[in-house]
């Protein structure tokens, strides 16, 4: 049972350093070509669509993240009370009128759509920084 948990720790820990090495290498692309672009216009969007490149880094940047390898680690723990709770929906409520106030003009429809999504991320973004014991306010 040992050797079978001790190449599966092996394989994970080596699946892990291929998706860093990958997204490492997406990011420094991604910044070269984005220079490249600034210094000469069309030198590099005739070639590649630089939205689906960091479309592709910020994926890949997720991905990292959720399968980052760590060596006897420990669940996170979560301490949830009510301030916590307030802080993040108010964040959430303000990130929604200022979207929508920024994507008016785009309609009703998509203004909502892209305001409540503004709203979710960060909403849940404040919760997990001040359940982890960040001070933001």
């Amino acid at each position: 049972m040992k050797t079978i948990n001790y190449n599966l720790n092996k394989t994970n820990h080596l699946v892990s350093k291929i998706i860093e090495e990958l997204f490492f290498g997406l990011l420094a692309a991604g910044f070269l070509f984005y220079i490249l672009e600034g210094i000469k216009a069309g030198l590099v969007t005739n070639l590649i669509n630089l939205d689906l490149w960091l479309l592709l880094t910020v994926v890949g940047g997720g991905i990292l993240i959720m399968t980052r390898y760590k060596k006897n680690s420990q669940p996170a723990v979560f301490e949830k009370n009510r301030y916590d709770l307030v802080v993040s929906f108010t964040v959430g409520v303000v990130s929604f009128a200022v979207a929508y106030y920024k994507a008016a003009d785009l309609g009703w429809g998509l203004a909502t759509s892209l305001s409540a999504l503004a709203a979710l991320v960060s909403t849940y973004f404040v919760y997990f920084l001040l359940s982890r014991g960040s001070k933001i306010v």
